[in-house]
């Protein structure tokens, strides 16, 4: 997109987290990863968020010709397969696929912003929790209630903080609390 870089994310991180070493702050960040996510991606419910958003329905049917109504064909040994429908989500490095994986969160977004009492919901996405981490934004576990992070790690987030011996990566960027982490970047 024109004018926007993905490292302002990891800049904005950066400095919150330096903010919260200066105060002293016991929040806690969190990065989610999604298990082959836009594999999940569904054609009638991303559809039926587009049309709810207002998008016409000849955008709609575009979208659901593009996406969700493609075949392949395999080349094997030089010979090609039947076609096959492709029943999996949105593909990856299309220009669109990330505006549309966008969409599937938002009317829960919404849900939550106008209902206080919303904890969670279900999505057709799974949470890959060998790639989650959580970590201290001030740095040291210390200032986090042992029992918050007991509770993360019994969901299985990575704990990372400033006595790991290694660095975190968030968006490819290196996300570290120390020199030392730092230098093995």
């Amino acid at each position: 997109m024109p004018n926007r870089f993905i490292g302002d994310h990891s800049l904005a991180l950066r400095v919150l987290m330096e903010d919260a070493s200066k105060c002293k702050h016991t929040a806690v960040g969190i990065a989610i990863d999604s298990a082959k996510a836009y594999d999940y991606v569904n054609e009638e419910y991303t559809c039926s968020v587009l049309d709810r958003f207002g998008f016409l329905a000849a955008f709609t049917n575009c979208i659901r010709s593009l996406f969700f109504d493609t075949q392949i064909v395999i080349n094997m040994n030089g010979f090609l397969t039947t076609p096959v429908h492709q029943r999996r989500g949105l593909r990856q490095g299309d220009a669109i696929s990330p505006i549309l994986f966008n969409f599937a969160p938002e009317p829960l977004i919404l849900s939550i912003l106008h209902d206080s009492s919303i904890q969670d919901a279900a999505s057709n996405s799974r949470v890959d929790f060998h790639k989650s981490v959580a970590f201290p934004m001030e740095g040291k576990s210390s200032l986090v209630p042992t029992g918050f992070r007991r509770s993360l790690q019994d969901m299985r987030f990575q704990w990372f903080d400033s006595e790991c011996h290694y660095y975190l990566k968030y968006l490819g960027y290196p996300i570290f609390f120390t020199n030392a982490q730092r230098d093995i970047f």
